[in-house]
């Protein structure tokens, strides 16, 4: 339920889910050492099921996907147009990526070659990230303090990515996009499906018909059957798995049919049911 006191409406079960989610997050990561049963760990990459850290990253896409549509409704509300919303969108999504390229090398670093030790390296560059993407307080008096703490954010991160190499001396290299890190992940999921609720409004059926083409994607991509775009992965090949996506649009999908009015507690309970058993 939402607070009538508070001055931004939460959606309080969405909230509480998230923080479970990120508290499980911190939990299984502290997992791997000897006595921990097979269940709560990562399931080996050949062996066919599930272990509880496994669930923990899905369930925050699908989480993503339920809120796509409340954050949403909340920018049109205050008279933001398409083009401004997909801007939001289109920032934020830059912002995931980068972050999560530089968590994803922040391992890779050669201290010899960059001289900077790599915890180091790791710890400024953390310290930066937060100094341009913290939720600043709404000070006018502070406000120039606020922007300089940003810039200086932005040129600590410029310092350090221009600090950055890796690999050995005579064969150097700078970033790796990869698999993009945690945060890149989310970022592809949100970008897909933000841009798709945008786009496509509150309109249930042709959101599930995008869900049912990510899952024949991520089929498709497991077979080996889109080898023929294997050139596009180096940058779009999170969308092209489908898998991120199409859990982000299960998010999404069961977001819009709990705000159908048309459907009562238990139908819409036993609808979510048969969509997660199928």
């Amino acid at each position: 339920m939402n607070d009538p006191t508070s001055k931004v409406s939460r959606i309080f079960s969405i909230d509480i889910m998230r923080g479970l989610t990120l508290f499980l997050m911190l939990f299984v990561n502290d997992l791997f050492v000897p006595g921990v049963p097979q269940w709560m760990v990562h399931t080996k990459a050949d062996f066919d099921g599930m272990g509880l850290a496994d669930w923990v990253f899905p369930g925050f896409l699908f989480m993503v996907g339920m809120s796509i549509p409340y954050a949403i409704n909340s920018r049109i509300q205050k008279g933001q147009s398409k083009m401004q919303i997909f801007g939001h969108i289109l920032l934020r999504t830059l912002s995931l990526l980068l972050i999560g390229v530089l968590m994803l090398n922040s391992g890779r670093l050669n201290p010899e070659l960059s001289g900077m030790n790599e915890n180091l390296w790791a710890i400024l560059m953390y310290v930066s990230v937060f100094l341009i993407w913290n939720k600043y307080p709404a000070n006018e008096k502070l406000k120039k303090l606020f922007l300089g703490l940003k810039l200086l954010g932005i040129v600590g991160l410029v310092v350090l990515s221009f600090l950055f190499k890796t690999g050995e001396a005579g064969h150097v290299s700078w970033f790796i996009t990869g698999w993009w890190g945690i945060l890149g992940l989310i970022g592809w999921g949100y970008f897909v499906v933000a841009t798709a609720r945008l786009l496509m409004g509150s309109k249930l059926w042709p959101t599930v018909l995008l869900w049912t083409f990510f899952i024949g994607l991520n089929i498709l991509s497991q077979l080996k059957m889109l080898d023929f775009l294997n050139f596009l992965n180096p940058v779009f090949g999170v969308i092209l798995g489908g898998n991120v996506p199409s859990i982000v649009l299960a998010g999404l999908v069961v977001s819009l049919i709990l705000k159908q009015g048309s459907l009562n507690t238990w139908k819409i309970a036993g609808t979510i049911f048969l969509l997660g058993i199928l």
